[in-house]
This record gives C-alpha cells, structure tokens and sequence, in this order.
C-alpha cells in the first residue's frame, strides 16, 4: 500500500481583511531599513513582510489605513 501525504501549504494573514489565504495568492510587502515599502515580487527580499491580497478592494482598503 502506497501513502500519498498531502504538502503542506504555508497560510497567511491579509493585511487589509484579515482572511487567511494561500501564500501564493497573497502580494509580499517588504518593508526597507530605509523606512520605505516595497512589493517583494520574488519572496525572497530580506526584511519583515506582510500579506495583502492584490484585489482593488484590499489594496484600497490598506491604503485608506495607512492615512489614518
């Protein structure tokens, strides 16, 4: 008999909704020593990251938090 395990897939938190999402549908944002934010296309950018999702909606969303 041949186990077949499932791979794990790695969940993060958006940012602008707070609903858990796959790692890959979410956009890496990095934020820089110099204080500024960058978009962490490869995933692999040094630095502390956080998740948003790329719909109008979230990005929207993160963007009218950030102003308060």
């Amino acid at each position: 008999m041949i186990m077949v395990t499932k791979r794990h897939t790695p969940l993060r938190t958006c940012l602008a909704c707070g609903a858990k999402a796959s790692k890959g549908e979410l956009t890496r944002l990095v934020a820089t020593p110099q204080g500024c934010v960058e978009i962490d296309t490869t995933g692999k950018k040094p630095g502390r990251g956080a998740y948003v999702h790329t719909g109008v909606g979230c990005v929207g969303e993160l963007l009218n938090k950030s102003r308060v």
